[in-house]
């Protein structure tokens, strides 16, 4: 916490937005068939809730395993969304 600021806090409110922007453009295109399909959005989305994760496992000092997971996790679903949008 700096000045008062509970940087946690603010990281859970960014990943329940992200999450529920997710399942908003998914239903959204369920109901409508319009915006974009799921599949090019998802990686983007799973490669930002990851690094999410990671800044929340720092600022809770959690072991380097759980951030090394995150990072990880979010580097294979970038790769993902590249090559998706790199085969058009």
């Amino acid at each position: 916490m700096i000045d008062g600021i509970d940087f946690t806090g603010a990281i859970d409110w960014i990943i329940g937005f992200v999450a529920l922007e997710g399942l908003a453009l998914w239903g959204y295109h369920q109901i409508t068939d319009r915006g974009p399909a799921p599949r090019d959005f998802i990686g983007g989305l799973v490669a930002g809730l990851c690094l999410m994760l990671a800044v929340r496992a720092v600022l809770h000092h959690a072991s380097p395993i759980w951030l090394g997971l995150a990072l990880s996790t979010s580097f294979i679903a970038h790769l993902a969304d590249l090559r998706s949008r790199w085969r058009g």
